[in-house]
């Protein structure tokens, strides 16, 4: 579901849908010459909305040398770390270093935001 801010304190609806989100974490598994090798698993789904980082929020990951490229809103706590990445479709985003929070005062209206780099050229 795509939102937009209309008067600073009233999310709106735009378009009805929301994309499902798969919470992906690094695993080791063994190649085809039984070494081993990166690959990443489904530990989580849900839905969300996905935004373009606002300004203030690009600005203090940079401050660290970290890039965010979008923020998703996502309706389920899924427990994200740093290095996990989320698909959306055939998209995929990096979780940033302290760039996942659980919402526990309910400020944003969404269980969890993660802020997140795209992964150009996805799957």
């Amino acid at each position: 579901m795509a939102l937009t801010l209309d008067n600073r304190d009233d999310w709106r609806i735009v378009d009805g849908t929301f994309p499902e989100v798969i919470l992906e974490r690094p695993t080791t598994v063994k190649d085809a010459g039984g070494g081993p090798r990166t690959a990443f698993a489904a530990v989580a789904s849900c839905v969300g909305d996905l935004q373009p980082a606002r300004g203030p929020v690009r600005e203090r990951f940079a401050q660290l040398g970290i890039v965010v490229s979008h923020t998703l809103y996502l309706n389920a706590e899924v427990g994200a770390l740093a290095g996990d990445r989320f698909r959306i479709g055939a998209r995929l985003f990096t979780t940033v270093e302290g760039g996942y929070a659980p919402d526990d005062l309910g400020l944003t209206g969404w269980p969890a935001t993660a802020d997140v780099q795209e992964i150009l050229g996805g799957v």
